[in-house]
């Protein structure tokens, strides 16, 4: 029977999914990557979904993807980025957790990581540090933008309230 490469595809907001092309890349990246290794093919596309939040309540697709780990049922999975998991360190401490206990290997464009090796959970481990940082610092570069452009009479964004118009 032909081992399954789970691909999982997933940008952060709905924006990116419509008027993106991220999900295809990663689709078909992932495609590459299934043949390279002679895999058949099953996709998760999660679509324009966050990776920050503290657990998984907006993401029923990788939560589905856990509970088939747990059964044993995946054993190769295939993200173009870690931080298309998880940039929460609690909700990727629990995914890492997930992917050792049931010797799932890893893919990604740049090789296959066995996170029951060691080392390469050392490596995943600081790069979803520097994820998490990254997107803390992102976002708060992002309000102290919106604030600056508020002081600056800007509008705040959304809609105008009813009866105006923005210039």
């Amino acid at each position: 029977m032909k081992e399954t490469l789970h691909i999982y595809t997933r940008v952060s907001t709905g924006v990116q999914q419509d008027d993106g092309t991220s999900l295809e890349t990663q689709l078909e990246e992932g495609n590459k990557c299934g043949e390279k290794l002679g895999m058949g093919i099953k996709v998760w596309d999660e679509g324009g979904e966050s990776g920050s939040k503290n657990d998984l309540t907006n993401r029923p697709k990788l939560s589905e993807i856990l509970d088939l780990i747990e059964k044993g049922e995946i054993k190769h999975l295939y993200v173009w980025n870690t931080d298309r998991l998880s940039r929460n360190l609690n909700t990727w401490g629990m995914i890492r957790y997930k992917l050792i206990q049931n010797d799932v290997s890893l893919h990604t464009p740049t090789g296959k990581q066995q996170l029951s090796d060691p080392t390469t959970n050392l490596l995943i481990g600081v790069l979803s540090e520097i994820s998490e940082y990254d997107n803390k610092i992102r976002t708060e570069r992002f309000r102290l933008g919106k604030i600056n452009k508020i002081k600056q009479g800007f509008w705040k964004g959304g809609p105008p309230p009813y009866g105006y118009k923005l210039k």
